[in-house]
């Protein structure tokens, strides 16, 4: 599912140099896989999952997904794969805030040039826990409901590939559980692979496997 070799990206900084944030040599996740990334803030992994889907562009070095060469893809492109092939979870989630909580799963298949599939989204509303809060607005909705909204929007148009940065991060420790727990099903019986980013240490014991990310290195 995920084939990266060489990949390196890089920002300027104040004094005219550039820092490396991402330097992977290689790096291999089959389909199915559920992987953790740990490592505090500012170590590489948000970069990763961007990289991963396509947002960010590395200056050097091989990047598949899917079976896909992004860096041959042009912008479009890639939007066009990542709308079709791979759902995230951001940190904050990122509702739409005129929109309903099930709106906002229906704007999952839109955003990949599908028709909006209402049995669908209310299918993953009725898997989250939610479905009784439909025609809610994102602001009527707790942090816990509104990250449960969030995973059912990146569920919604069946990705190979769930990118999670940070999902649990402003959740309290039960509704952090269920959040994991659903996203864990509903993969195992799409067989969709997840990378999720965290630096909870306790979080990352679920996965099936977790990588130490420091200072843009995978650490043994």
């Amino acid at each position: 599912m995920i084939h990266l070799e060489n990949v390196r990206v890089s920002f300027p900084n104040p004094g005219g140099k550039r820092s490396v944030v991402l330097d992977l040599p290689k790096w291999d996740v089959s389909a199915g896989r559920r992987i953790a990334l740990r490592g505090p803030s500012g170590s590489g992994k948000s970069t990763l999952l961007n990289v991963l889907a396509g947002l960010l562009v590395p200056e050097s070095g091989l990047v598949q997904v899917a079976g896909v060469k992004l860096s041959a893809l042009s912008e479009v492109e890639r939007d066009r794969f990542r709308a079709q092939n791979v759902g995230f979870v951001f940190q904050a989630f990122h509702l739409l805030d005129c929109y309903t909580a099930l709106e906002n799963i229906e704007l999952g298949a839109a955003f990949s040039g599908e028709l909006p599939d209402r049995e669908r989204a209310e299918f993953l509303l009725k898997s989250v826990g939610l479905i009784d809060h439909a025609k809610f607005f994102p602001r009527q909705l707790s942090t816990g409901q509104q990250a449960r909204v969030a995973l059912a929007r990146a569920l919604a148009t069946r990705p190979k590939l769930l990118l999670a940065d940070e999902p649990t991060g402003s959740l309290d420790i039960d509704s952090g559980k269920r959040v994991l727990d659903i996203l864990f099903q509903t993969a195992e019986q799409e067989n969709i692979t997840i990378v999720c980013a965290t630096h909870d240490l306790a979080l990352a014991t679920h996965f099936d496997a977790s990588v130490s990310v420091s200072a843009g290195r995978f650490q043994p």
